[in-house]
Parts: C-alpha cells; sequence; structure tokens
C-alpha cells in the first residue's frame, strides 16, 4: 500500500456504546474490529493495529478519519 490512500475507507456500524469500523482499500477489506470511537485510547489501539499489519498507511490519516467518525456519532 502506497500514500495514495484516498481510496481508504472507513465504514463504521453501531455495536452498542461501540461501533464495528472496518477499513477497506478499493475493494478489499483490510481490518474490522469493534471499538468506542469516541476514546482517544481506542482510536490509538486500533491505529497501531491497522498500520503494524498494513506498514503503508498513514497513522495521521487514519486517525482522522476515525476522529471524524467519533464527531459523527
Amino acid at each position: 500500500m502506497t500514500a495514495a490512500e484516498t481510496n481508504l475507507e472507513l465504514v463504521s456500524e453501531p455495536d452498542g456504546k461501540k461501533h464495528k469500523v472496518t477499513v477497506k482499500f478499493e475493494t478489499n477489506v483490510l481490518f474490522v474490529d469493534t471499538l468506542n470511537v469516541s476514546s482517544a485510547s481506542a482510536r490509538a489501539k486500533f491505529v497501531d493495529a491497522v498500520t503494524a499489519k498494513f506498514g503503508g498507511i498513514d497513522r495521521d490519516l487514519l486517525d482522522a478519519r476515525l476522529m471524524a467518525l467519533a464527531a459523527t456519532n
């Protein structure tokens, strides 16, 4: 994966007080986890897990997208 993460998509589905967040790139599902998107520590753990598995994903971009989800949920 390269810095062209404009095709990186986050899909959030409510799951009680948490959200099931799916990270997709183009048509591929890369990562799925359930977290409280309003929690900074939960977002950091999610970003750590995704970027450890897919090193080419920009941490700041992923965190910004998670924060946008938190702001709308």
